[in-house]
């Protein structure tokens, strides 16, 4: 496209000035000041190398170790409401329940453990998109994975471990 004779059409990299005038800039060229501005764009195969290293080591971690049956705080309620297709407590957490109810369809282990495991894949895909972010603000890889995995570690202490509707 060329900006030099453009008339009075919109262009990409216009700015509208007061009652409609258009001042078309023609030192600013979006694609090639800013690249893609999507973060899935591009092929930097160390980002998502690193990406997929993190959620894997979240989710072994989270799966060899969430509980394998009901534990005290909102995971009753909420597993009960996942396995019956039921109501929680307000705001009823309707994709946390149908979600649950579709793990709680899985053949694997206990009704409990099963939607744990919708945390557990919940939490590792969080890990996963906040190392992508911390490496898109940093762009530093060390960063990005200390960031991931410290929240990795955070998360699975405590009553992070049970089923919880917070990183859905």
């Amino acid at each position: 496209m060329n900006l030099d004779n453009a008339p009075s059409e919109q262009l990409p990299c216009e700015k509208s000035g007061p009652a409609g005038h258009s001042f078309p800039l023609k030192s600013f060229n979006c694609e090639r000041r800013h690249g893609s501005m999507s973060i899935l764009a591009g092929s930097n195969s160390k980002t998502w190398a690193g990406a997929i290293f993190v959620v894997s080591v979240a989710a072994v971690l989270y799966f060899l170790l969430p509980p394998r049956d009901i534990v005290v705080g909102d995971s009753p309620e909420l597993i009960t409401a996942a396995a019956m297709l039921g109501v929680a407590h307000e705001p009823g957490y309707p994709l946390f329940t149908m979600l649950g109810h579709l793990f709680s369809c899985l053949s694997v282990g206990s009704i409990p453990f099963r939607v744990n495991l919708l945390s557990v894949i919940c939490h590792g895909a969080t890990v996963g998109v906040i190392y992508l972010t911390a490496n898109r603000l940093t762009r530093s890889h060390l960063a990005a994975l200390i960031a991931a995995l410290l929240l990795a570690s955070i998360r699975h202490s405590g009553r992070g471990r049970s089923s919880q509707k917070f990183f859905l």
